[in-house]
């Protein structure tokens, strides 16, 4: 990990056992808030609708100035985030399913009687 010792250690080329502790500890710690910090679901769904409207309100503005090149990438690169945004947002409101559930929708092959 010589990309997280601290500058100092990188100017003057020491190199401790008591500086690569401390920046591994420093390294774990910000792995763990960082995964402290995942999106709850309704966050999520406010960021998508968020995206949705932003998108849609930019699609409809560069709609009026399809002569202009850069509106017109502009009104389909909109357009293809609005399509993922939307997206994104209807995979939010899907029940999740459990493994013990998915596995009983498995249709299992029955053997055929003729031989």
């Amino acid at each position: 990990m010589p990309f997280l010792l601290p500058l100092a250690t990188l100017i003057t080329g020491v190199l401790t056992v008591k500086t690569v502790n401390k920046t591994i500890k420093t390294y774990e710690r910000r792995k763990k808030e960082m995964k402290e910090l995942k999106f709850d679901l309704e966050l999520q769904k406010e960021v998508a609708k968020i995206g949705m409207s932003a998108t849609l309100g930019a699609t409809v503005v560069t709609s009026m100035f399809m002569k202009n090149k850069i509106a017109k990438n502009t009104h389909i690169i909109a357009g293809v985030a609005f399509c993922g945004f939307a997206l994104w947002h209807h995979m939010l409101y899907q029940p999740k399913k459990s493994k013990k559930e998915n596995e009983k929708n498995i249709i299992n092959p029955t053997k055929s009687s003729i031989k």
